[in-house]
């Protein structure tokens, strides 16, 4: 739901969908885990200082909700 209500697809591409301004979150679960996927939705510039990603504003639910939906990604 955060995915779809945040319009990550605007600049991520997911299984096809979406627009590939940024990383294609195909496999990102395979690459990263639900640990590092959460603080980087929390400062995406700690754990990725290259990222050009918007600050985004979630709350700890969201944040949590999304890493754990990415981390099933694989």
């Amino acid at each position: 739901r955060v995915y779809t209500d945040r319009n990550c697809n605007l600049c991520h591409l997911l299984n096809g969908t979406g627009v590939s301004l940024a990383t294609d979150l195909k496999g990102i679960g395979s690459r990263r885990d639900s640990g590092w996927l959460n603080e980087f939705l929390e400062n995406h510039q700690e754990p990725a200082p290259q990222s050009t990603t918007p600050k985004l504003i979630l709350s700890d639910t969201e944040s949590r909700a999304l890493a754990r939906y990415l981390e099933t990604l694989k």
